[in-house]
């Protein structure tokens, strides 16, 4: 009895301290979106995926320091998910989130190598 109470409550602390992750993190996005728009008109009509690659890479060292590490994350899930984002996700625009929120809602069906690269990038291991 004594262990189910432990495991729930370093259950609850967990997912209470992702809940804190994920609001922080939000933020962060939200600052660098807004950075990302002021240096590479990422909303722009016409701007392709790779122009605007391009450009983030020719910015990188400018974004504003906290930006660099998440968009690190970014690029790792998308590397690790690339073909899973291709086949799950092809119809959602990138940006606020959206291609996260369909990989987590298409989880049971991401391969192994993608769940493995989302599970390095959240526990911050490389």
């Amino acid at each position: 009895m004594m262990c189910a109470a432990v495991a729930l409550c370093a259950s609850s602390a967990a997912a209470q301290q992702s809940r804190s992750a994920a609001a922080s993190d939000r933020i962060v996005a939200r600052q660098c979106e807004v950075d990302l728009r002021a240096r590479c008109d990422v909303t722009a009509r016409g701007q392709d995926r790779d122009s605007i690659r391009t450009c983030i890479k020719q910015q990188f060292g400018s974004l504003a320091e906290e930006c660099r590490p998440w968009l690190a994350r970014l690029a790792r899930i998308n590397k690790a998910c690339a073909a899973d984002i291709k086949q799950n996700c092809a119809g959602e625009r990138a940006g606020r989130g959206r291609i996260e929120a369909c990989l987590r809602s298409a989880l049971g069906k991401l391969s192994d190598a993608c769940k493995d690269g989302l599970a390095r990038t959240v526990s911050g291991a490389r």
